[in-house]
């Protein structure tokens, strides 16, 4: 593995979370997890070896989501504003090797740039077994997540040259879903000009892609 820390956030900051040792309380993971430490953090250059990992997006655990439009744990385990390097935190906190990819966004998630790789199983086992599924290691994510809630500091955990405060909320166009509390590598802190621009250009469908959960309503019975 290569190492230019000064450079790494040029080079998408791509990083490796090494798992510390774990209490088996998962419980207490907000105790002894709320931040990153450096001296856990390996930077990488070369990600081939990790293509086998497995990908998670912050869309995955969005509240303001859908089922259609990617989120994958129910509502009630969702958060608002889910944060990549949070993600990583949590991993690491459950247990997982973890590398944090700051610049590699889903299709439906373009204004929170931001992925985690985990070693979810090695030769076709789960590597941690008290998450033997894809559903257990969401639902413990979840936890961590809601343990640890976003706030308008989270994002300068991971620093960008010319940002020394947290930006002002970025002026949301109607029909734009997204969260209002950004990395500060999105595309969306640019410029409202930005914002608009991406309103127009969306097509009836991939509005209709990243729609609001809706509350499901009682169907009156016909007499």
């Amino acid at each position: 593995m290569g190492s230019n820390i000064e450079d790494s956030f040029e080079q998408d900051s791509i990083f490796c979370i090494k798992p510390p040792i774990l209490s088996q309380d998962v419980s207490c993971h907000k105790t002894f997890y709320e931040e990153t430490d450096a001296s856990n953090i390996v930077y990488i250059e070369n990600t081939k070896e990790f293509h086998r990992w497995s990908i998670l997006y912050p869309l995955y655990f969005d509240s303001r989501r859908s089922i259609k439009g990617g989120r994958k744990v129910p509502i009630s385990k969702a958060v608002e504003n889910p944060l990549a390097n949070t993600l990583a935190n949590g991993a690491k906190a459950l247990g997982f090797s973890c590398i944090f990819e700051s610049n590699k966004t889903h299709p439906k998630d373009w204004a929170n740039p931001g992925r985690i790789r985990i070693l979810f199983k090695q030769n076709g086992i789960p590597s941690n077994v008290s998450f033997k599924t894809k559903k257990a290691l969401y639902l413990g994510l979840s936890s961590y997540l809601q343990a640890n809630p976003t706030t308008k500091m989270s994002p300068m955990k991971v620093p960008v040259p010319g940002f020394n405060k947290p930006p002002s909320p970025p002026d949301i166009p109607k029909g734009i879903l997204m969260g209002d509390i950004l990395p500060l590598n999105s595309p969306a802190l640019i410029s409202d000009e930005f914002l608009e621009n991406i309103s127009k250009d969306m097509t009836k469908e991939q509005r209709s892609s990243i729609e609001r959960p809706k509350q499901k309503k009682d169907k009156k019975k016909k007499h």
